[in-house]
């Protein structure tokens, strides 16, 4: 997680970055000779989407995932043994206070100083004043904190796959292989640059351990920020 987080602050010296965290849960029933070489079609899990240009990209980025991890894409769903559903969205948001605490820096030690005072000799009653400076190297550390408040605008975002087998939809049968979903949550309104983060974290570990919810952080560049 540290890692991740300095990779992000190096990056915002060339380019926007965004730390997009997802929640994944994935229940499925593959067994280790079904995590590759199949032939995969991907379609839209809704009518909503089915004509959109912005399923069609996604739809893209999925099949390169898919070939990654050894399966083939195929285009015509009844060319392939398996059928990826795709749905996601994204709310209208809401606000959601924050505060945090920002550390000031300063001299705390050291530096110049000015000496005076007087002397007297109390055997002869007579006295007299000195004046003098003195300098010690000085050093520096946390001289207070300042607290920062606000309301900023969060919205929450759904990708969700399931996979079903294809003969058995033509028998009229429903036979899901896979159902995997992934939450986030952040400042960025729009799903389009948030969408490959979500997507790698699907196939982060794929399959996965069926049932085990998991956490995972990516790093975005792109216009957007995210959390």
């Amino acid at each position: 997680m540290l890692r991740v987080a300095l990779l992000c602050v190096t990056g915002l010296l060339l380019s926007a970055c965004a730390m997009v965290g997802s929640n994944v849960t994935a229940f499925h029933r593959l067994t280790p000779e079904m995590t590759s070489g199949k032939t995969v079609a991907i379609e839209p899990g809704t009518n909503a989407i089915k004509d959109s240009l912005e399923f069609a990209e996604y739809r893209t980025q999925l099949a390169e995932r898919f070939v990654k991890q050894g399966y083939v894409v195929v285009d015509q769903p009844e060319q392939a043994e398996w059928i990826a559903f795709l749905r996601y969205g994204i709310d209208d948001g809401k606000d959601v206070p924050y505060s945090y605490t920002t550390p000031q820096y300063g001299q705390i030690g050291g530096g110049t100083t000015y000496q005076s005072g007087t002397v007297s000799n109390y055997r002869t009653g007579s006295y007299g004043s000195y004046s003098g400076t003195s300098y010690t190297a000085p050093t520096y550390g946390v001289t207070g904190y300042t607290t920062n408040s606000g309301v900023r605008r969060e919205y929450s975002r759904s990708v969700n796959m399931d996979i079903l087998d294809r003969a058995a939809l033509e028998r009229g049968q429903t036979v899901k292989l896979y159902e995997g979903k992934v939450v986030s949550s952040g400042s960025c309104a729009s799903l389009a640059p948030i969408f490959p983060a979500m997507a790698d974290a699907l196939f982060e570990q794929w399959p996965g351990e069926s049932g085990k919810a998991r956490r995972s952080e990516k790093i975005l560049s792109g216009q957007c920020g995210a959390r």
